[in-house]
């Protein structure tokens, strides 16, 4: 097992007051990092993630109309009406693009959040399966990224109770999240920084509920007969 960390150095320092904003879908107040703010920029979605500009070392976005959603199937369906007002679009092209959209902008904001919690040490990996797998749980991190294809480890006990915890997300392949942490393959991955894993958190739930809201769309499109 490789780690960078072996304690979680990044816990929230005191309270803060966190913003709240309207969710574009329910209507109903939140915290802001508990939604995903969307950004509609030269004609193509943004996610403005915090730690996702960081990366980027952009400040730009922030300047942008965007309309707050929570990351859940119910919102994201609701969502295009107040879009199309935001951004002067007609909702019903909205609504057919925003599902794809949605996963498209969450899985690049992901991965420049990944990026920027590697160059900030903030990032574990085991690189084995089995025993080094359940060793590296055993460790302190605020979210563990299990890939798509890590076969048996993903059903794992040890495995199913952090997903049951939501301190678990199944995204990327082996190659695919090593690649992202200057790894060749990784069967783990978990990211200490407890900011940088909520936004993962929230961005993976919203381009969950962006691929839900398109296969729904689909159905819906077949001919009456097929519905």
């Amino acid at each position: 097992m490789r780690e960078r960390e072996t304690t979680n150095q990044w816990q929230p320092m005191g309270t803060r007051r966190v913003p709240k904003r309207l969710c574009a879908g329910c209507g109903r107040a939140d915290a802001a990092d508990s939604m995903v703010r969307f950004v509609h920029l030269d004609g193509t979605f943004v996610v403005d993630g915090v730690f996702a500009r960081r990366a980027e070392q952009s400040r730009g976005l922030r300047r942008g109309r965007g309309v707050h959603v929570h990351p859940q199937r119910a919102c994201v369906a609701r969502a295009p009406r107040a879009m199309a007002r935001a951004w002067k679009r007609d909702g019903r092209s909205l609504g057919a693009e925003l599902g794809p959209a949605m996963v498209a902008a969450c899985e690049s904001c992901m991965e420049a959040v990944l990026r920027h919690a590697r160059r900030a040490r903030a990032v574990v990996v085991a690189r084995g399966d089995g025993q080094e797998v359940v060793e590296m749980l055993h460790s302190n991190a605020a979210l563990w990224i299990v890939p798509i294809d890590a076969g048996p480890v993903a059903m794992s006990e040890e495995v199913m109770r952090e997903v049951g915890a939501g301190r678990a997300i199944a995204w990327k392949t082996r190659r695919e999240l090593g690649a992202l942490v200057g790894e060749k393959a990784v069967a783990l991955c978990g990211v200490l920084h407890s900011g940088m894993a909520n936004e993962l958190r929230v961005l993976r739930l919203a381009a969950d509920g962006g691929t839900a809201t398109t296969r729904e769309g689909a159905g819906c499109s077949r001919a009456p007969e097929a519905r």
